[in-house]
């Protein structure tokens, strides 16, 4: 088979894994099997040979490998071929069509796997291109591959809008990879400016949302040096770029942690922010760059989330309520480590509901404002206790002493009166979402630390740390 051939002499990269890692990924978008024997058809978005031949011939310059660029010019052949045999054969059309399709975007995969090893100051960005032209207003999505990006992309694509998605995707890209002709996938780190400014240039973005961060406190402790390089310094660089390609809107995601621990019942926006963890204090430095970046032709807004829950695509069982659900299903009781501590929380659904509203939302009831987001608060006892409610009254709930006595408590009436927004989806509903996945086996072994931030930083450190380590502050 040509693709074989193609990569015959390609050593320096398949001794890499780069080879095998690009025709896994296709496999697991496509369902079909690249390297031999017959797989099951599934028709992807047609891939005309004048399209590929376009977008083959603008990397080409980068591509140093002649070996590999005659394999791809023989495969851009063959699939000229293919169309022509193609024309009017009814019986074999959809099949030869299909072929013809897998032959086009496996070649953009090996392209971009190549460019991603060899393309010198971000030239090698690896893009999942559209497969068609884009129409309708542009969205720019950092860490679309996360916890709450992959429920909230799937959202703006729904309600038709264009999404390119900036992540590292540290924790894989099957989330996100949907195969859909308005999503456009990007593999590179925040902290690779070169990155960063080769996409906004390109993107006419009438927004960008901004999710990209180590997330949350005791992750944000394993290397501060990382979490002050991707959730500080590379999150201004962010925020100076867009505005500098005339971005109009930037919606940051900053946390209710912002707050530290209140005394007043009602914790409103209003209030000073006094953080008391590392990731707090960036997430509130990260608010006062963006409002001082605010002007007639920028418009920027924070997000203070409450702790989210529920299922996502790419899940974390390492937030209270996913945690307190997790352990009811694997264990047959709950463990609460402490259990007086306050947790604001609300449904990753109706998080994606507020970014998406926030996109049309008047500018001057936005501008340099935040606002909390949360369905309510409760005490962790509480939660363990409402989880428990979910399954069977006499669930065992043991109690641990704990170190960790942050407690956060929001009110998230500013949303309501003045954008209209109410949480539709009620924590019970995030617990039932997650039972469901659950019995379904859609949480392939649950134990794996993929599912938990901390453990798959620590486990994964170099990879975190080999992007800032950059002369170009390059990703890996």
């Amino acid at each position: 088979m040509v693709l074989e051939r193609v990569f015959h002499r390609w050593d320096d990269v398949r001794q890499g894994g780069q080879v095998e890692d690009a025709i896994g990924a296709f496999e697991r978008r496509s369902d079909v099997r690249v390297m031999g024997g017959v797989g099951p058809q599934k028709l992807q978005p047609r891939v005309s040979t004048v399209s590929l031949e376009v977008r083959f011939a603008a990397r080409r310059q980068v591509v140093d490998d002649d070996h590999l660029v005659a394999g791809i010019e023989q495969v851009v052949d063959e699939v000229r071929a293919d169309e022509t045999r193609a024309t009017g054969d009814h019986a074999l059309h959809s099949g030869r069509s299909s072929r013809i399709d897998k032959k086009c975007k496996f070649i953009e995969w090996v392209v971009d796997c190549h460019l991603r090893k060899r393309a010198p100051d971000g030239a090698g960005l690896a893009y999942n291109a559209p497969m068609s032209a884009n129409t309708g207003p542009s969205v720019l999505v950092t860490g679309g591959g996360g916890y709450v990006g992959s429920v909230l992309v799937p959202r703006l694509l729904g309600a038709e809008y264009c999404v390119t998605v900036l992540d590292r995707f540290f924790f894989g890209r099957q989330a996100v990879s949907l195969g859909h002709p308005k999503l456009e996938l990007v593999a590179a780190d925040i902290r690779d400016r070169a990155a960063v400014d080769s996409v906004l240039s390109h993107g006419r973005f009438g927004a960008v949302i901004h999710l990209a961060c180590v997330s949350n406190d005791p992750s944000s402790e394993i290397d501060p040096e990382i979490t002050r390089a991707i959730n500080r310094v590379a999150l201004e660089e962010v925020m100076l770029a867009a505005k500098r390609h005339g971005v109009p809107r930037f919606i940051y995601a900053s946390s209710s942690s912002v707050y530290g621990i209140k005394q007043e019942p009602e914790v409103h926006e209003d209030l000073p922010l006094e953080p008391l963890t590392l990731y707090a204090r960036y997430k509130a430095e990260g608010e006062e760059v963006l409002n001082r970046l605010c002007d007639s032709s920028f418009t920027g807004v924070s997000v203070r989330s409450a702790t989210v829950c529920g299922y996502s695509p790419r899940l974390r069982l390492d937030l209270t309520v996913n945690i307190l659900t997790s352990q009811a299903l694997r264990n047959g009781k709950i463990t609460v480590f402490g259990g007086t501590q306050m947790r604001p929380n609300i449904h990753v659904e109706d998080v994606a509901d507020f970014y998406t509203l926030l996109l049309n939302a008047p500018a001057d009831r936005i501008q340099g404002r935040a606002f909390n987001v949360c369905h309510s608060n409760a005490t962790v006892m509480g939660l363990a206790e409402m989880v428990r409610s979910q399954f069977h009254p006499a669930l065992p709930i043991e109690v641990t002493k704990t170190e960790d006595f942050r407690s956060y408590r929001v009110s998230g009436g500013r949303a309501q009166r003045e954008l209209g927004y109410v949480p539709k989806r009620s924590l019970e509903q995030a617990v039932a979402g997650l039972k469901t996945a659950f019995d379904k086996g859609s949480i392939a072994n649950p134990a794996d630390i993929a599912y938990r931030n901390v453990e798959s930083m620590k486990a994964h450190r170099d990879e975190w740390a080999r992007a800032s380590a950059s002369p170009a502050g390059g990703h890996p």
